[in-house]
Protein backbone atom coordinates (compact mmCIF):
# COMPACT_ATOMS: atom_id res chain seq x y z
CA UNK A 1 0.00 0.00 0.00
CA UNK A 2 1.42 3.46 -0.84
CA UNK A 3 2.79 5.29 2.15
CA UNK A 4 2.89 2.14 4.31
CA UNK A 5 6.09 1.49 6.21
CA UNK A 6 7.96 -1.56 4.99
CA UNK A 7 9.46 -2.54 8.31
CA UNK A 8 8.37 -4.20 11.52
CA UNK A 9 9.20 -2.70 14.89
CA UNK A 10 9.52 -4.88 17.95
CA UNK A 11 8.47 -2.79 20.92
CA UNK A 12 9.47 -5.24 23.60
CA UNK A 13 13.22 -5.78 23.93
CA UNK A 14 12.70 -8.82 26.14
CA UNK A 15 15.16 -11.04 24.23
CA UNK A 16 17.84 -8.36 24.23
CA UNK A 17 17.41 -7.91 27.98
CA UNK A 18 17.60 -11.67 28.67
CA UNK A 19 20.64 -12.25 26.45
CA UNK A 20 22.56 -8.98 26.07
CA UNK A 21 25.75 -10.81 25.02
CA UNK A 22 24.10 -12.28 21.88
CA UNK A 23 23.88 -9.87 19.02
CA UNK A 24 21.43 -10.74 16.28
CA UNK A 25 22.56 -8.80 13.25
CA UNK A 26 22.52 -9.33 9.50
CA UNK A 27 25.87 -11.17 9.55
CA UNK A 28 24.42 -13.67 12.08
CA UNK A 29 21.58 -14.37 9.67
CA UNK A 30 24.06 -14.84 6.79
CA UNK A 31 26.13 -17.30 8.86
CA UNK A 32 23.08 -19.37 9.74
CA UNK A 33 21.50 -19.60 6.28
CA UNK A 34 22.60 -22.48 3.97
CA UNK A 35 25.72 -21.78 1.90
CA UNK A 36 23.88 -22.22 -1.40
CA UNK A 37 21.46 -19.39 -0.54
CA UNK A 38 22.78 -16.19 -2.08
CA UNK A 39 21.21 -12.88 -1.18
CA UNK A 40 20.36 -10.48 -3.98
CA UNK A 41 21.76 -7.01 -3.72
CA UNK A 42 25.52 -6.82 -3.82
CA UNK A 43 27.06 -6.82 -7.31
CA UNK A 44 27.71 -10.33 -8.56
CA UNK A 45 25.52 -12.10 -6.00
CA UNK A 46 22.34 -12.32 -8.04
CA UNK A 47 22.86 -14.29 -11.23
CA UNK A 48 20.59 -14.01 -14.25
CA UNK A 49 20.77 -15.53 -17.75
CA UNK A 50 22.25 -18.76 -16.45
CA UNK A 51 22.64 -21.82 -18.65
CA UNK A 52 19.54 -24.02 -18.50
CA UNK A 53 21.60 -27.20 -19.07
CA UNK A 54 23.85 -26.51 -16.08
CA UNK A 55 21.05 -25.26 -13.84
CA UNK A 56 18.84 -28.30 -14.47
CA UNK A 57 21.74 -30.60 -13.53
CA UNK A 58 22.39 -28.55 -10.36
CA UNK A 59 18.70 -28.80 -9.43
CA UNK A 60 18.78 -32.59 -9.85
CA UNK A 61 22.04 -32.82 -7.89
CA UNK A 62 20.52 -30.85 -5.00
CA UNK A 63 17.97 -33.65 -4.55
CA UNK A 64 20.94 -36.00 -4.10
CA UNK A 65 22.48 -33.54 -1.56
CA UNK A 66 25.28 -32.71 -4.01
CA UNK A 67 25.40 -28.92 -3.74
CA UNK A 68 28.80 -28.02 -5.16
CA UNK A 69 30.56 -28.06 -8.51
CA UNK A 70 33.01 -30.79 -7.47
CA UNK A 71 30.09 -33.15 -6.87
CA UNK A 72 28.92 -32.60 -10.46
CA UNK A 73 32.48 -33.32 -11.60
CA UNK A 74 32.37 -36.60 -9.66
CA UNK A 75 29.22 -37.58 -11.57
CA UNK A 76 30.91 -36.72 -14.88
CA UNK A 77 33.97 -38.76 -13.83
CA UNK A 78 31.73 -41.83 -13.53
CA UNK A 79 31.09 -41.60 -17.30
CA UNK A 80 34.27 -40.30 -18.96
CA UNK A 81 37.88 -41.40 -18.53
CA UNK A 82 39.26 -37.85 -18.30
CA UNK A 83 37.57 -34.44 -18.09
CA UNK A 84 40.65 -32.83 -19.67
CA UNK A 85 40.61 -34.95 -22.83
CA UNK A 86 38.71 -33.37 -25.75
CA UNK A 87 37.92 -36.69 -27.46
CA UNK A 88 36.51 -38.21 -24.27
CA UNK A 89 34.40 -35.18 -23.40
CA UNK A 90 32.96 -34.86 -26.91
CA UNK A 91 32.20 -38.63 -27.07
CA UNK A 92 34.54 -39.06 -30.08
CA UNK A 93 36.90 -41.72 -28.77
CA UNK A 94 35.97 -45.40 -28.77
CA UNK A 95 38.61 -46.38 -26.18
CA UNK A 96 36.64 -44.50 -23.53
CA UNK A 97 33.24 -46.17 -23.51
CA UNK A 98 30.15 -44.34 -22.37
CA UNK A 99 30.00 -45.61 -18.77
CA UNK A 100 26.48 -44.51 -18.03
CA UNK A 101 25.90 -47.82 -16.23
CA UNK A 102 28.61 -46.87 -13.75
CA UNK A 103 26.79 -43.61 -13.06
CA UNK A 104 23.44 -45.39 -12.71
CA UNK A 105 24.95 -47.80 -10.16
CA UNK A 106 26.43 -44.87 -8.21
CA UNK A 107 23.07 -43.08 -8.19
CA UNK A 108 21.29 -46.28 -7.12
CA UNK A 109 23.65 -46.49 -4.14
CA UNK A 110 22.90 -42.86 -3.22
CA UNK A 111 19.16 -43.56 -3.37
CA UNK A 112 19.20 -47.05 -1.84
CA UNK A 113 17.12 -45.91 1.16
CA UNK A 114 14.18 -45.06 -1.11
CA UNK A 115 11.59 -47.69 -1.94
CA UNK A 116 11.08 -48.27 -5.67
CA UNK A 117 7.48 -47.05 -5.54
CA UNK A 118 8.46 -43.79 -3.81
CA UNK A 119 8.40 -40.75 -6.07
CA UNK A 120 11.20 -38.17 -5.90
CA UNK A 121 10.25 -34.52 -6.09
CA UNK A 122 12.58 -32.12 -7.93
CA UNK A 123 12.51 -28.91 -9.96
CA UNK A 124 13.51 -28.21 -13.56
CA UNK A 125 13.57 -25.16 -15.78
CA UNK A 126 11.24 -25.72 -18.72
CA UNK A 127 10.41 -23.56 -21.71
CA UNK A 128 6.66 -23.06 -21.86
CA UNK A 129 6.41 -19.87 -23.95
CA UNK A 130 8.91 -18.49 -21.42
CA UNK A 131 11.27 -20.14 -18.96
CA UNK A 132 9.70 -21.23 -15.69
CA UNK A 133 10.76 -23.39 -12.78
CA UNK A 134 8.46 -26.39 -12.55
CA UNK A 135 8.23 -28.94 -9.75
CA UNK A 136 8.03 -32.56 -10.92
CA UNK A 137 7.93 -36.04 -9.44
CA UNK A 138 9.31 -39.31 -10.80
CA UNK A 139 9.78 -42.84 -9.46
CA UNK A 140 13.34 -43.62 -8.35
CA UNK A 141 14.31 -45.60 -11.48
CA UNK A 142 13.02 -42.90 -13.85
CA UNK A 143 14.77 -40.22 -11.77
CA UNK A 144 18.07 -42.10 -12.12
CA UNK A 145 17.50 -42.34 -15.89
CA UNK A 146 16.79 -38.60 -16.07
CA UNK A 147 19.90 -37.66 -14.06
CA UNK A 148 22.04 -39.91 -16.26
CA UNK A 149 20.55 -38.43 -19.43
CA UNK A 150 21.16 -34.86 -18.19
CA UNK A 151 24.76 -35.61 -17.15
CA UNK A 152 25.51 -37.22 -20.54
CA UNK A 153 24.12 -34.08 -22.25
CA UNK A 154 26.11 -31.84 -19.88
CA UNK A 155 29.49 -33.43 -20.65
CA UNK A 156 30.20 -31.94 -24.13
CA UNK A 157 28.39 -28.72 -23.24
CA UNK A 158 30.49 -28.27 -20.10
CA UNK A 159 33.74 -28.99 -21.95
CA UNK A 160 32.97 -26.50 -24.74
CA UNK A 161 31.98 -23.86 -22.18
CA UNK A 162 35.22 -24.39 -20.24
CA UNK A 163 37.39 -24.24 -23.38
CA UNK A 164 35.67 -21.09 -24.65
CA UNK A 165 36.10 -19.38 -21.29
CA UNK A 166 39.77 -20.39 -21.13
CA UNK A 167 40.39 -19.12 -24.67
CA UNK A 168 38.74 -15.78 -23.91
CA UNK A 169 40.81 -15.40 -20.72
CA UNK A 170 44.05 -16.07 -22.65
CA UNK A 171 43.08 -13.52 -25.29
CA UNK A 172 42.42 -10.90 -22.59
CA UNK A 173 45.74 -11.57 -20.89
CA UNK A 174 47.74 -11.36 -24.14
CA UNK A 175 46.25 -8.22 -25.67
CA UNK A 176 48.72 -5.83 -27.25
CA UNK A 177 48.54 -2.07 -26.65
CA UNK A 178 47.01 -1.42 -30.06
CA UNK A 179 44.39 -4.21 -29.81
CA UNK A 180 40.99 -4.48 -28.22
CA UNK A 181 38.74 -7.43 -27.62
CA UNK A 182 35.07 -7.06 -28.46
CA UNK A 183 32.67 -9.61 -27.08
CA UNK A 184 29.15 -9.62 -28.46
CA UNK A 185 26.20 -11.81 -27.76
CA UNK A 186 22.88 -11.77 -29.53
CA UNK A 187 19.91 -12.41 -27.29
CA UNK A 188 17.20 -14.62 -28.74
CA UNK A 189 14.83 -11.65 -28.86
CA UNK A 190 17.30 -9.57 -30.87
CA UNK A 191 16.13 -8.52 -34.33
CA UNK A 192 18.33 -7.27 -37.11
CA UNK A 193 16.70 -4.14 -38.52
CA UNK A 194 18.07 -2.71 -41.73
CA UNK A 195 18.37 1.05 -41.99
CA UNK A 196 15.59 2.56 -44.17
CA UNK A 197 13.72 -0.74 -44.13
CA UNK A 198 10.31 -0.63 -45.80
CA UNK A 199 7.13 -1.46 -43.94
CA UNK A 200 5.71 -4.92 -44.64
Amino acid sequence: MPGAKDRVSVKENEYKQKCPEIKIVFSTFCCLCPKWCILAGAPGTHAVCLCVIHQNVYLLASVLNLHHKEAIHQLIDKIVCSRDNRAFMLHCYTDCPNNSESLKNYLSDLLKDYDEEVEIQFSQWINDVRMKLQTMTLPVEEFIELVTEKIVALIPHSYISKIQSSYLQKRKENLKDDECLIKMEFAKNYNFVQQNEVQS
